[in-house]
This record gives C-alpha cells, structure tokens and sequence, in this order.
C-alpha cells in the first residue's frame, strides 16, 4: 500500500491590521519557495497547501487567497485600502465593543469588505481549483 504524503497545512493568525505583516511574509515565504524550487514564477500560497485556514483576520486572509484565489498582492492592497473600514476605533473603542460585543472589529465592515470581494457567489458555488501544486 502506498503512503499518501502528508497534507500540507497553513494556518494563519488573528490580529487586526497586522495581518498585514502576515501578508508580507507569506510574500517573502513563496519568493523563497521559488528560488529553492529553481521556479520561474512566484507560486501563491493556494498552489502550495492542501488546506488554508485562519482565525479573525487570519480567516480573512484564508478565504482571499485559498477560496478567492486572489494573489498576495491583491491581499495587501485591499489590506491597505480597507483595513480602516474593518480595524476602526481607536485602542479605547476596541476595547469597549470587546466587553460589549465580544469583539475587536467592526463586523459589519469585515462583511462588506467579503461581499465587495466575493460577490453573491457561495461557497458551493465556488472554483476550488487553484491550478495545481508547487513542490
């Protein structure tokens, strides 16, 4: 019987606007996937793991590039461009919907900035394909 490889698994992290940071390093991760693989292109990290998952604004990433398929680029645009519409509030206010609401971000801005990216498609109605995987 043949041994099936070990999936491959990324899980990223909450954090608010750091995830940011998270982004920039996934970046940097797949440029040296490329250069140890001799690749001629840069692979996004759907083309390299089995399973992408997060919590909060780690979810957030997850469902961009393992669901979405938008590149890391992409990510880090509309990190730049919305992160004020879902991590709004100074430290005081996060705090405050934190004991009120259970939690640190504006849900309703995080549900805009899915539904501008994902439109009405549903989950089942989604291309799971990525392209194929990357050593």
């Amino acid at each position: 019987m043949a041994s099936r490889p070990q999936p491959r698994i990324l899980c990223l992290d909450g954090g608010g606007i750091r995830g940011l940071a998270e982004i920039r390093i996934l970046k940097e991760l797949m440029l040296q996937v490329r250069l140890q693989n001799s690749l001629d292109f840069t692979p996004e990290p759907a083309q390299c793991f089995d399973y992408i998952c997060g919590t909060s604004t780690g979810g957030l990433v997850a469902v961009l590039i393992g669901r979405l398929g938008k590149t890391m680029d992409e990510c880090e645009a509309l990190f730049r461009d919305l992160g004020a519409k879902i991590f709004s509030g100074g430290s005081s206010w996060r705090t405050a919907r934190l004991v009120l609401k259970g939690s640190q971000h504006n849900r309703e801005g995080l549900a805009d900035v899915i539904r501008s990216q994902a439109g009405q498609e549903t989950l089942h109605e989604a291309d799971a394909s990525a392209g194929g995987h990357v050593p």
